[in-house]
């Protein structure tokens, strides 16, 4: 971020902790460098695209969505950790069917297996 912030209407410089014009009485807000958007003058993030504000100058012709999503994989940590949760189901015999019936016919016999067991539920 700059020294100092620019009022909008007038273009006064006003500290950078201001909130209001001190030649003019607008309030301050801050230009998003990737959208555009207006934004308080004390906010990090852009509030519209998600751009870290001050760390990330926009170069001519970029879009602010590419500067947002650049700013995001930047700050990503390498790797995450997740809960997953997994369930798997088997009927028992399927393995041992399938090993001599042709992958179609063990579907056509499971289908049917699922459609008389929902009914019976």
């Amino acid at each position: 971020m700059s020294e100092f912030v620019h009022c909008s209407h007038c273009n006064q410089q006003n500290r950078p902790e201001a909130q209001f014009c001190s030649e003019c009485g607008a309030k301050l807000e801050q230009v998003c460098p990737g959208c555009g958007a207006q934004l308080l003058v004390d906010a990090k993030f852009c509030d519209h695209c998600g751009i870290r504000l001050g760390a990330v100058e926009a170069p001519e012709g970029t879009t602010g969505s590419l500067i947002a999503q650049e700013s995001a994989e930047a700050s990503r940590p390498e790797g995450e950790r997740r809960q997953l949760t997994v369930m798997f189901c088997d009927l028992v015999g399927s393995t041992a069917l399938s090993a001599w019936m042709d992958a179609e016919d063990l579907r056509e016999v499971v289908s049917s297996y699922q459609v008389v067991r929902s009914v019976a539920a």
